[in-house]
């Protein structure tokens, strides 16, 4: 058996022609998407729904697709939940009545999800409406309210994944790694035999 050895020069990214570095960026898209790149942002959004609508979630339940579908929901009973009835009400409503009404049962707030194709659903926020008779019309629409939250999960989400994905972020990423790379862009391994 007869053992060559090679030698390549490994440069790093800044080093590269333009056409090294769009080779470079192309190779490594998801170095900041390769896993779990959502759980800081859906962590701070489950904190900020917690503390501002007394709306808690399960992380494991959030289901969001940013590519055609463009949804977001929550799977499995019980997994989206209404801690606060109050502070939901109030939110929603900007009236302080309505909200001692939640609190007090005369208004339950509650979640249920509906699936459809492929797995797919929609979380919805329903209201029952204990109150007498001659009560005047709730003044918002609390599904409809609810559909704008998720919108702006959802729009959190989404700009998130674009900046990550973005060539600033990805550059940023391979400088602060320090990647090797070859000429022609492709990234240099270590390897250890």
């Amino acid at each position: 058996m007869v053992t060559k050895t090679f030698e390549y020069k490994a440069i790093k990214y800044d080093e590269l022609g333009e056409d090294a570095k769009d080779k470079a960026l192309e190779q490594m898209y998801d170095l900041n998407t390769y896993y779990g790149w959502w759980e800081c942002t859906v962590e701070d959004i489950q904190n900020t729904w917690e503390e501002k609508y007394g709306i808690c979630f399960d992380t494991d339940a959030l289901c969001f697709d940013l590519g055609r579908r463009r949804e977001l929901y929550f799977h499995g009973r019980g997994k989206i939940r209404v801690e606060n009835p109050y502070k939901l009400a109030y939110q929603a409503t900007g009236n302080k009545g309505y909200a001692l009404q939640a609190s007090n049962g005369l208004l339950e707030l509650y979640f249920e999800t509906n699936y459809y194709g492929g797995g797919s659903g929609r979380t919805v926020l329903h209201v029952s409406d204990y109150r007498t008779e001659k009560a005047p019309d709730l003044p918002v629409d609390f599904d409809l309210w609810f559909r704008d939250l998720c919108h702006d999960f959802w729009s959190t989400l989404h700009n998130e994944y674009d900046y990550l994905t973005s060539r600033e972020s990805i550059e940023e990423g391979i400088r602060a790694n320090e990647y090797d790379f070859f000429e022609d862009g492709r990234r240099s391994m270590t390897l250890v035999a």
